[in-house]
């Protein structure tokens, strides 16, 4: 009888760890989602940034920079390079009030020290590639072939979508992760790589990621790079 129930423990433990070495689902969709309106001191950063973005206002913004803010992927800092890396000399050629109020649009999510900002970013399945991979835009269609009147086969809704290599003028082919094979148009997708920053420490942003470090209790931009597609850290 005790040598029964050991078994039946031991089995009971080799299944345990054997569901403990099954490798991780790969979720087949991933939308935005808010879980750092909690955290103290977002939300009034947040509604100030977005002031800022909807007024344009480049000494604001500068403000709220890091000094030792990331400007590009080369390791280049501070308030003045990011200035120049962002064309304020230029605002009609400035991409980053465009960028910075994407970026906030696609919620945020904590992971270790920081909160991120689109929130997919933290969240991308480690299993996939993120330069091979998108993020097809809710009500795109899949389509049959790079044309707008090529048969439907099914819409997305923040489907996770393998870049094929057949990119056709505005249209990517994609492989779900269901199998399903098609063409969506390149503006409906989102790059799993979209960048900006937010860090809480003196100021900070990175390359398209808006990072946020609990060291002091000032919110401020860490990072956010000049590549137009990119996650944004807060």
């Amino acid at each position: 009888m005790r040598s029964s129930s050991r078994l039946n423990s031991l089995r009971a433990l080799l299944g345990a760890a054997a569901l403990a070495l099954q490798p991780e689902a790969i979720p087949s969709r991933l939308p935005p989602v808010e879980l750092c309106a909690s955290e103290a001191g977002f939300e009034a950063f947040r509604s100030r940034l977005n002031d800022v973005i909807a007024r344009k206002d480049e000494r604001a913004l500068l403000a709220m920079l890091s000094d030792e803010v990331e400007v590009n992927f080369g390791g280049d800092r501070g308030p003045a390079l990011f200035a120049a890396n962002w064309k304020f000399d230029e605002p009609d050629d400035s991409h980053v009030w465009a960028e910075l109020e994407g970026a906030l649009r696609l919620g945020c999510s904590p992971t270790g020290d920081a909160l991120i900002a689109p929130s997919f970013v933290p969240r991308f399945p480690e299993q996939l590639d993120a330069f091979e991979t998108v993020i097809v835009r809710p009500g795109t269609q899949l389509r049959a072939a790079p044309s707008d009147t090529a048969k439907g086969l099914g819409r997305l809704d923040w489907h996770l979508a393998k870049v094929t290599g057949d990119v056709v003028a505005a249209w990517l082919g994609v492989e779900l992760l269901d199998g399903r094979k098609g063409f969506v148009r390149r503006e409906q997708t989102q790059s799993a790589r979209l960048s900006g920053g937010v860090r809480e420490a003196q100021r900070y942003v990175d390359d398209h990621r808006l990072r946020r470090r609990r060291l002091k209790r000032a919110i401020a931009i860490g990072s956010f790079a000049g590549c137009r597609f990119g996650p944004a850290i807060l």
